[in-house]
């Protein structure tokens, strides 16, 4: 997930993708809408794999396709 920010958006139920090259945004997409969470927090693991905590106490481990 190099040059890639993650961001938990609590209010808009999706995990935001945003690639970045020289310091600017160049793509950004919405992860999980469909699953009708709340993130409250995303972080890297030291496997390399995505951590998500929603607002209902839940942690969750991602693995997302290429």
């Amino acid at each position: 997930w190099k040059n890639n920010l993650f961001i938990a958006n609590l209010s808009g139920q999706h995990l935001r993708r945003l690639v970045i090259e020289k310091q600017k945004v160049v793509k950004q997409e919405e992860l999980l809408k469909d699953k009708d969470l709340r993130f409250r927090m995303v972080r890297t693991g030291p496997d390399g794999l995505l951590y998500v905590s929603t607002d209902d106490g839940k942690i969750a481990r991602l693995v997302l396709g290429k």
